[in-house]
């Protein structure tokens, strides 16, 4: 082998295996600072507190408020569907070219040829 290829042979090497040197030492800050931040026990939550209602009757009367909300905003909905026509866009209007227009795009493209 001729000694540039050695030479190429040996900077890549140690191109190599400083960049992978590199992405263990970062790994590794990385590892202790998650140990340095992270909380030393587990989290606990509190417990969410939970409304009992005062009576059985209260919450009856809410469950058929609910379904009575849920009904009249269902019915809305189908209403407004029901009076939606189907509307259909206006075909756009021509492009039209003036003759001056028209001779000077053709000089261009007489002159470059037509691509796309």
């Amino acid at each position: 082998m001729t000694e540039n290829f050695l030479l190429t042979i040996q900077i890549t090497l140690a191109g190599m295996g400083v960049v992978f040197l590199v992405l263990v030492l970062l790994w590794g800050f990385m590892a202790l600072l998650v140990r340095v931040t992270s909380s030393p026990g587990p989290v606990t939550r509190p417990e969410p507190e939970i409304r009992v209602p005062a009576a059985a009757d209260q919450l009856a009367t809410d469950e058929v408020e609910r379904k009575k909300r849920v009904a009249l905003i269902a019915a809305a909905i189908a209403r407004a569907e029901m009076d939606q026509e189907l509307r259909e866009f206006p075909i756009p209007p021509t492009v039209i070219v003036s003759p001056w227009q028209a001779v000077n795009r053709s000089r261009v493209l007489n002159k470059r040829g037509f691509r796309r």
